[in-house]
């Protein structure tokens, strides 16, 4: 075991739970999104670049239309 995780910030942390959501499962991902729009602190815009560059911006976009 051992390996080594990077954590960058919350909306880097989402766009790779969904990019990696069928190992970690669509209910996490549900979840992760449902908690992070109850943030305060959370950038929509950021969460929006960050899905750009991760290649997840369709899905990013229909789960928060599902969700907002």
């Amino acid at each position: 075991m051992g390996g080594k995780v990077k954590i960058y910030d919350k909306e880097k942390t989402i766009c790779d739970c969904i990019r990696l959501r069928n190992k970690v499962g669509t209910d996490v991902v549900k979840e992760a999104m449902q908690d992070y729009l109850k943030r305060k602190d959370k950038n929509i815009s950021k969460l929006l670049e960050y899905a750009e560059v991760t290649g997840v911006k369709n899905i990013v976009k229909r789960y928060l239309e599902v969700l907002v």
